[in-house]
């Protein structure tokens, strides 16, 4: 299993306060690693998306929604939820 975490706040100097970082990002149901590994093991580096966690909201409050692939099968299904759940592979 890989966990991936996306910084999505920075700190803004202007303002003096963080800033969250609100770009759209896609991603693949399949991830390989093996490119970046100095000796790439393929059982090893190869990795189906399982989840992703999206916070709406801004640095101080908001939303979370995961989008799950519990099959693997790339049908992927929507829940709404205040709890914390990871980006999955």
């Amino acid at each position: 299993m890989l966990c991936l975490h996306l910084l999505r706040f920075e700190y803004d100097y202007n303002l003096s306060q963080n800033r969250k970082i609100n770009d759209s990002y896609s991603f693949d149901y399949h991830l390989d690693l093996s490119e970046f590994l100095e000796k790439p093991n393929c059982s090893s580096c190869s990795y189906k998306l399982l989840s992703i966690l999206v916070h709406s909201g801004d640095n101080s409050s908001g939303h979370y929604v995961s989008f799950i692939n519990p099959e693997l099968d790339g049908q992927v299904r929507k829940k709404t939820t205040h709890r914390s759940y990871l980006i999955l592979f």
